[in-house]
Protein backbone atom coordinates (compact mmCIF):
# COMPACT_ATOMS: atom_id res chain seq x y z
CA UNK A 1 0.00 0.00 0.00
CA UNK A 2 2.85 2.34 0.91
CA UNK A 3 4.60 1.55 -2.40
CA UNK A 4 1.40 2.36 -4.28
CA UNK A 5 1.05 5.68 -2.51
CA UNK A 6 4.70 6.46 -3.24
CA UNK A 7 4.24 5.68 -6.93
CA UNK A 8 1.13 7.86 -7.13
CA UNK A 9 2.95 10.67 -5.31
CA UNK A 10 5.83 10.55 -7.77
CA UNK A 11 3.41 10.64 -10.70
CA UNK A 12 2.03 13.97 -9.47
CA UNK A 13 4.52 16.16 -11.27
CA UNK A 14 4.89 19.86 -10.62
CA UNK A 15 6.81 22.70 -12.20
CA UNK A 16 10.01 23.49 -10.27
CA UNK A 17 10.34 26.96 -8.76
CA UNK A 18 13.16 28.02 -11.07
CA UNK A 19 11.19 26.89 -14.12
CA UNK A 20 8.05 28.65 -12.92
CA UNK A 21 9.92 31.87 -12.16
CA UNK A 22 11.71 31.93 -15.54
CA UNK A 23 8.66 30.86 -17.50
CA UNK A 24 6.46 33.45 -15.78
CA UNK A 25 8.90 36.26 -16.50
CA UNK A 26 9.22 35.33 -20.17
CA UNK A 27 5.67 34.14 -20.76
CA UNK A 28 3.86 36.78 -18.74
CA UNK A 29 0.92 36.61 -16.31
CA UNK A 30 -1.10 34.02 -18.25
CA UNK A 31 1.81 31.59 -18.11
CA UNK A 32 2.23 32.22 -14.38
CA UNK A 33 -1.45 31.53 -13.76
CA UNK A 34 -1.18 28.20 -15.59
CA UNK A 35 1.95 27.12 -13.72
CA UNK A 36 0.56 28.04 -10.30
CA UNK A 37 -2.81 26.39 -10.96
CA UNK A 38 -1.22 23.17 -12.26
CA UNK A 39 1.07 23.00 -9.23
CA UNK A 40 -1.87 23.36 -6.87
CA UNK A 41 -3.62 20.50 -8.68
CA UNK A 42 -0.54 18.30 -8.29
CA UNK A 43 -0.34 19.25 -4.62
CA UNK A 44 -3.95 18.03 -4.16
CA UNK A 45 -5.31 21.53 -3.68
CA UNK A 46 -7.96 21.77 -6.43
CA UNK A 47 -9.82 24.65 -4.77
CA UNK A 48 -6.68 26.79 -4.80
CA UNK A 49 -6.15 25.82 -8.44
CA UNK A 50 -9.64 27.04 -9.33
CA UNK A 51 -9.19 30.28 -7.39
CA UNK A 52 -5.85 30.84 -9.13
CA UNK A 53 -7.59 30.92 -12.51
CA UNK A 54 -10.47 33.11 -11.32
CA UNK A 55 -8.44 35.59 -9.30
CA UNK A 56 -5.44 35.45 -11.62
CA UNK A 57 -7.32 36.40 -14.77
CA UNK A 58 -9.31 39.06 -12.91
CA UNK A 59 -6.12 40.53 -11.44
CA UNK A 60 -4.38 40.47 -14.83
CA UNK A 61 -7.18 42.50 -16.40
CA UNK A 62 -7.29 44.98 -13.51
CA UNK A 63 -3.51 45.41 -13.40
CA UNK A 64 -3.28 45.92 -17.16
CA UNK A 65 -6.10 48.48 -17.03
CA UNK A 66 -4.49 50.27 -14.07
CA UNK A 67 -1.14 50.48 -15.84
CA UNK A 68 -2.71 51.93 -18.97
CA UNK A 69 -4.80 54.44 -16.99
CA UNK A 70 -1.81 55.56 -14.93
CA UNK A 71 0.32 55.81 -18.05
CA UNK A 72 -2.20 57.92 -19.91
CA UNK A 73 -2.92 60.11 -16.88
CA UNK A 74 0.63 60.85 -15.77
CA UNK A 75 3.17 60.41 -18.53
CA UNK A 76 1.67 63.13 -20.72
CA UNK A 77 1.95 65.65 -17.89
CA UNK A 78 5.74 65.35 -17.99
CA UNK A 79 7.33 68.17 -20.01
CA UNK A 80 8.30 67.01 -23.47
CA UNK A 81 5.93 64.02 -23.46
CA UNK A 82 8.78 61.46 -23.27
CA UNK A 83 8.37 58.35 -25.38
CA UNK A 84 7.87 55.21 -23.30
CA UNK A 85 8.44 51.81 -24.95
CA UNK A 86 5.20 49.91 -25.51
CA UNK A 87 6.72 46.72 -24.11
CA UNK A 88 6.85 48.29 -20.63
CA UNK A 89 3.28 47.04 -19.98
CA UNK A 90 3.86 43.28 -20.41
CA UNK A 91 7.19 43.54 -18.59
CA UNK A 92 5.53 45.11 -15.53
CA UNK A 93 2.79 42.45 -15.59
CA UNK A 94 5.43 39.75 -15.79
CA UNK A 95 7.34 41.13 -12.80
CA UNK A 96 4.15 41.17 -10.76
CA UNK A 97 3.43 37.58 -11.82
CA UNK A 98 6.92 36.51 -10.73
CA UNK A 99 6.36 37.97 -7.26
CA UNK A 100 3.16 35.91 -6.93
CA UNK A 101 5.05 32.74 -7.87
CA UNK A 102 7.18 33.23 -4.73
CA UNK A 103 4.13 32.19 -2.68
CA UNK A 104 4.53 28.59 -3.89
CA UNK A 105 8.28 28.31 -3.37
CA UNK A 106 8.14 26.46 -0.04
CA UNK A 107 5.48 23.98 -1.20
CA UNK A 108 7.38 23.26 -4.41
CA UNK A 109 10.60 22.64 -2.50
CA UNK A 110 8.85 20.39 0.03
CA UNK A 111 7.23 18.33 -2.74
CA UNK A 112 10.53 17.70 -4.52
CA UNK A 113 12.47 17.01 -1.30
CA UNK A 114 9.85 14.39 -0.42
CA UNK A 115 10.50 12.54 -3.67
CA UNK A 116 7.74 14.08 -5.74
CA UNK A 117 8.09 14.28 -9.51
CA UNK A 118 8.55 17.41 -11.60
CA UNK A 119 8.28 18.34 -15.26
CA UNK A 120 11.44 18.65 -17.40
CA UNK A 121 12.62 21.99 -18.77
CA UNK A 122 11.45 21.32 -22.31
CA UNK A 123 7.86 21.08 -21.04
CA UNK A 124 8.29 24.42 -19.27
CA UNK A 125 9.71 25.94 -22.46
CA UNK A 126 6.72 24.73 -24.50
CA UNK A 127 4.21 26.19 -22.05
CA UNK A 128 6.18 29.44 -21.92
CA UNK A 129 6.16 29.73 -25.72
CA UNK A 130 2.38 29.31 -25.76
CA UNK A 131 2.09 31.91 -22.99
CA UNK A 132 4.20 34.40 -24.94
CA UNK A 133 2.00 33.94 -28.01
CA UNK A 134 -1.20 34.37 -25.97
CA UNK A 135 0.14 37.46 -24.17
CA UNK A 136 1.24 39.12 -27.40
CA UNK A 137 -2.10 38.32 -29.04
CA UNK A 138 -3.97 39.87 -26.11
CA UNK A 139 -1.64 42.88 -25.91
CA UNK A 140 -1.56 43.77 -29.59
CA UNK A 141 -5.20 42.82 -30.11
CA UNK A 142 -6.61 44.95 -27.29
CA UNK A 143 -4.04 47.41 -26.04
CA UNK A 144 -1.93 48.48 -28.95
CA UNK A 145 -2.62 51.62 -30.97
CA UNK A 146 -3.08 51.10 -34.71
CA UNK A 147 0.02 52.33 -36.52
CA UNK A 148 0.28 54.58 -39.53
CA UNK A 149 0.77 52.55 -42.72
CA UNK A 150 1.62 49.48 -40.65
CA UNK A 151 4.80 51.13 -39.34
CA UNK A 152 5.56 50.21 -35.74
CA UNK A 153 8.44 52.69 -35.45
CA UNK A 154 6.36 55.84 -35.18
CA UNK A 155 6.65 58.33 -32.37
CA UNK A 156 3.73 60.38 -31.13
CA UNK A 157 2.94 63.62 -29.36
CA UNK A 158 -0.16 64.06 -27.25
CA UNK A 159 -1.92 67.37 -26.61
CA UNK A 160 -4.47 68.67 -24.12
CA UNK A 161 -6.95 67.02 -21.83
CA UNK A 162 -8.56 65.26 -24.80
CA UNK A 163 -5.21 63.67 -25.66
CA UNK A 164 -5.20 64.62 -29.31
CA UNK A 165 -2.40 62.79 -31.09
CA UNK A 166 0.07 63.38 -33.89
CA UNK A 167 2.01 60.35 -35.08
CA UNK A 168 5.26 60.98 -36.92
CA UNK A 169 8.41 59.31 -38.15
CA UNK A 170 11.14 60.99 -36.09
CA UNK A 171 13.78 60.18 -38.70
CA UNK A 172 11.88 62.32 -41.23
CA UNK A 173 10.42 65.16 -39.22
CA UNK A 174 11.57 66.77 -35.97
CA UNK A 175 9.60 67.20 -32.74
CA UNK A 176 9.86 70.98 -33.13
CA UNK A 177 8.22 70.76 -36.55
CA UNK A 178 5.48 68.56 -35.13
CA UNK A 179 4.92 71.18 -32.41
CA UNK A 180 4.48 73.85 -35.08
CA UNK A 181 1.90 71.70 -36.86
CA UNK A 182 0.02 71.28 -33.58
CA UNK A 183 0.11 75.05 -33.08
CA UNK A 184 -1.45 75.60 -36.49
CA UNK A 185 -4.13 73.01 -35.79
CA UNK A 186 -4.87 74.57 -32.42
CA UNK A 187 -5.56 77.92 -34.12
CA UNK A 188 -8.46 76.21 -35.85
CA UNK A 189 -9.82 74.66 -32.66
CA UNK A 190 -8.83 71.14 -33.64
CA UNK A 191 -6.59 70.43 -30.68
CA UNK A 192 -8.64 72.19 -28.01
CA UNK A 193 -10.01 70.76 -24.77
CA UNK A 194 -13.65 71.34 -25.75
CA UNK A 195 -13.84 69.11 -28.83
CA UNK A 196 -16.32 66.23 -28.93
CA UNK A 197 -13.54 63.65 -29.05
CA UNK A 198 -9.81 63.20 -29.48
CA UNK A 199 -8.26 63.79 -32.89
CA UNK A 200 -5.56 61.54 -34.32
CA UNK A 201 -3.39 62.91 -37.13
CA UNK A 202 -0.13 62.10 -38.87
CA UNK A 203 2.82 64.24 -39.90
CA UNK A 204 5.66 63.59 -42.28
CA UNK A 205 8.31 65.39 -44.29
CA UNK A 206 9.30 64.42 -47.82
CA UNK A 207 11.43 66.37 -50.28
CA UNK A 208 11.37 69.38 -47.99
CA UNK A 209 7.56 69.42 -47.96
CA UNK A 210 5.65 69.25 -44.68
CA UNK A 211 2.80 66.75 -44.99
CA UNK A 212 -0.14 66.77 -42.61
CA UNK A 213 -2.41 63.74 -42.91
CA UNK A 214 -5.97 64.25 -41.70
CA UNK A 215 -7.98 60.98 -41.42
CA UNK A 216 -11.77 61.08 -41.70
CA UNK A 217 -14.52 58.48 -41.52
CA UNK A 218 -15.77 56.89 -44.75
CA UNK A 219 -19.18 58.44 -44.17
CA UNK A 220 -17.61 61.91 -44.21
CA UNK A 221 -15.90 61.60 -47.61
CA UNK A 222 -18.74 63.35 -49.45
CA UNK A 223 -18.98 66.02 -46.78
CA UNK A 224 -15.48 67.35 -47.48
CA UNK A 225 -16.59 68.32 -50.98
CA UNK A 226 -18.95 70.94 -49.57
CA UNK A 227 -17.85 74.60 -49.87
CA UNK A 228 -17.77 75.04 -46.08
CA UNK A 229 -15.58 71.98 -45.58
CA UNK A 230 -13.19 72.99 -48.34
CA UNK A 231 -12.90 76.47 -46.85
CA UNK A 232 -12.17 74.98 -43.43
CA UNK A 233 -9.40 72.72 -44.73
CA UNK A 234 -7.89 75.55 -46.74
CA UNK A 235 -7.81 77.65 -43.57
CA UNK A 236 -6.09 74.84 -41.66
CA UNK A 237 -3.51 74.48 -44.42
CA UNK A 238 -2.90 78.23 -44.55
CA UNK A 239 -2.42 78.53 -40.77
CA UNK A 240 0.11 75.71 -40.72
CA UNK A 241 1.84 77.15 -43.78
CA UNK A 242 2.42 80.45 -41.96
CA UNK A 243 4.58 78.58 -39.47
CA UNK A 244 6.74 77.05 -42.21
CA UNK A 245 7.84 79.95 -44.45
CA UNK A 246 10.68 77.89 -45.91
CA UNK A 247 8.69 74.73 -46.59
CA UNK A 248 5.66 73.88 -48.64
CA UNK A 249 2.81 72.48 -46.53
CA UNK A 250 0.56 69.80 -48.02
CA UNK A 251 -2.63 68.78 -46.25
CA UNK A 252 -3.89 65.33 -47.20
CA UNK A 253 -7.35 64.16 -46.24
CA UNK A 254 -7.52 60.37 -46.04
CA UNK A 255 -10.17 57.74 -45.38
CA UNK A 256 -9.95 54.15 -44.10
CA UNK A 257 -6.13 54.26 -44.12
CA UNK A 258 -3.47 57.00 -44.33
CA UNK A 259 -2.55 55.75 -47.80
CA UNK A 260 -6.05 56.27 -49.18
CA UNK A 261 -5.93 59.99 -50.04
CA UNK A 262 -9.32 61.46 -50.96
CA UNK A 263 -8.39 65.17 -51.16
CA UNK A 264 -5.17 67.17 -51.22
CA UNK A 265 -4.78 70.83 -50.30
CA UNK A 266 -1.54 72.43 -51.53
Amino acid sequence: MEEKNTAEFQKRKIYKFGAVFTGSFLGGPLTAIYFIAENYKALSQPEKARKTWVYGISATILIAAAIIIIYKSIIYLIPGNPDVPDYIFPVICSLIACSVVMLQKNEITKHIDSGGGYFPWHRTASVTAIGIAATLLLYFGLGQIPRYSGDNNLSRKVYGLMRHEIFYQKDNISRDEVEKIAEGLHKNGLFGDNTEGSICMYADKAGGNIEVIFPIEKTAVKVIESPDAIKKFEKIKADVQELFPENKVILKVTSASPDNVVRVFE
